[in-house]
């Protein structure tokens, strides 16, 4: 199996195991695969408190200094928000015209693409 993207998605590691079913209902699973990713630090980048009761701060001063794309998307993808931020610097984000739910924020720019789930509740 081939899981493209999966380098992009901000995971330094990512755990990979196969389940196979038979036709007579028996089942085994494969040994857990590890496949780490070099380079980007995930850690640089944070967002707090997570879940949100409301505001939240995302968190770049791990990054370089430059604009980067920021994103809020809801679980369709659709974008709820959008933003240009400076790296190497704290943003505050409002999420109180956002319902509760869950999120993905996107970090795109300076060579960086990454999501970070957010839950917002109030």
């Amino acid at each position: 199996f081939t899981d493209t993207g999966a380098g992009r998605r901000g995971y330094q590691v990512v755990y990979y195991r196969l389940r196979q079913v038979d036709i007579d209902g028996k089942e085994a699973n494969s040994p857990v695969r590890v496949v780490r990713f070099s380079g980007f630090d995930k850690t640089a980048v944070s967002l707090y408190p997570n879940p949100a009761p409301g505001r939240t701060t995302l968190d770049l001063t791990g990054l370089p200094a430059g604009a980067y794309q920021v994103q809020v998307l809801d679980l369709a993808g659709r974008a709820v928000g959008r933003y240009t931020l400076e790296g190497a610097s704290k943003h505050p984000l409002n999420l109180l015209s956002l319902p509760q739910g869950s999120y993905v924020v996107r970090v795109v720019g300076q060579g960086v693409s990454l999501a970070l789930p957010l839950t917002h509740n109030d």
